[in-house]
């Protein structure tokens, strides 16, 4: 690989890690951490809330603590942690379906598959994500289908499927019709860093330059930083 894709490939990943935003049932409540030193008492935090839960059996307020730990063990690179805490989210969360609560399946599932793709499990993940689309679709739940849609554009580019490209557009076309300024912008940071991969100079320029435009627009300072 050139030495300037590796750079730029070593940039996105900080922008990808740095601006993932919380799924929409944990991040509205807490707000991703924006430092290392925070993300670790916050991921402290979450596992005694969690233990303490696990003794009160409420399973909607588990899954959704066990999905904000994941994002953060993700966040902190701590791949093997977050698949096995995903895991367990997914296994309770599946008695949603069918419920009223059905949507917080369809984050769970978008976050396990998030994990497995991190963990070089593009396979399954995809396999997850259909599953997140189909049912998100079914309960026309609009920020489901793009994060999936997003999340099965990276995965596929992982697999060297051509379909890679399509699925960013369908989530980006969602992100905007929701105007869901930081969603549009995650998948563009995505959608740059596989440009830069595949060496698509002029793509990836364009593409990362948007992001830019978007995180400067909403005074996204940790991520325009690392822009």
């Amino acid at each position: 690989m050139k030495k300037w894709r590796l750079l730029l490939c070593c940039l996105l990943l900080l922008i990808l890690n740095f601006s993932r935003a919380a799924i929409p049932v944990q991040s509205q409540d807490a707000p991703p951490s924006s430092t290392l030193q925070a993300r670790r008492q916050e991921l402290a935090d979450r596992i005694a809330e969690r233990d303490q839960l696990l003794t009160a059996g409420d399973p909607v307020a588990i899954v959704q603590v066990r999905n904000r730990i994941t994002e953060l063990q993700l966040q902190l690179f701590d791949l093997d942690a977050a698949l096995a805490e995903s895991q367990a989210s997914l296994d309770l969360a599946r008695q949603f379906a069918g419920t009223s609560n059905a949507t917080l399946l369809a984050d769970t599932l978008n976050l396990a598959a998030d994990a497995r793709v991190r963990h070089s499990d593009a396979e399954g993940a995809v396999t997850l994500l259909n599953e997140a689309l189909t049912l998100s679709h079914a309960l026309g739940y609009r920020h489901g289908e793009a994060q999936a849609h997003a999340l099965v554009g990276g995965a596929q580019f992982e697999l060297n499927d051509p379909g890679s490209g399509d699925n960013y557009n369908q989530a980006l076309q969602i992100w905007r019709e929701l105007n869901d300024k930081r969603g549009e912008a995650q998948t563009l940071a995505g959608q740059g860093l596989n440009y830069i991969i595949s060496d698509q100079r002029i793509e990836a320029a364009a593409t990362l330059q948007s992001a830019e435009a978007i995180w400067r627009s909403l005074n996204a300072s940790t991520e325009l930083a690392n822009t």
